[in-house]
């Protein structure tokens, strides 16, 4: 059974176990920030966070903390809003990316991060200039 994570869910979430620093009442709930996962290495094999970083004060944090929790061969998905878009706008983003600027930040904490423990793949898209989506496959 693939066991999924959705971090900062929200009120809509996509999960088997849901995590989000405000509490909801769903099954398989963890009240917890994002930057300190109250979760084991090696724990998911599908981890998402839609939404979620450009509100963080430390999103190289909450990236380390996605990469310790999937296994290997897990995938995890970090969608943002587009800089320009009205979602990107809101008075609680502490931060604002354009393509470049989510790709190269990014890609360069996951190779800190990743470079000592195994391979990755990544992939960047954009999604009708309304968010921008990366995904992870983390191996060894």
């Amino acid at each position: 059974m693939k066991l999924s994570l959705d971090v900062g869910c929200g009120e809509f979430p996509k999960g088997i176990v849901n995590c989000d620093q405000r509490r909801f009442h769903y099954p398989f709930f963890a009240m917890a920030d994002a930057q300190f996962l109250p979760f084991r290495e090696n724990t998911f094999s599908e981890v998402f966070s839609f939404h979620l970083v450009e509100h963080v004060e430390k999103p190289e944090r909450v990236l380390s903390e996605l990469l310790r929790v999937t296994k290997v061969n897990g995938v995890i998905e970090i969608r943002v809003p587009a800089k320009l878009t009205s979602k990107a706008k809101g008075h609680q983003h502490r931060w604002r990316f354009d393509y470049d600027f989510f790709l190269n930040f990014f890609k360069k904490h996951m190779i800190m991060d990743l470079s000592t423990t195994g391979r990755f793949s990544v992939t960047f898209e954009r999604r009708f200039c309304m968010e921008i989506i990366c995904k992870v496959r983390k191996a060894y």
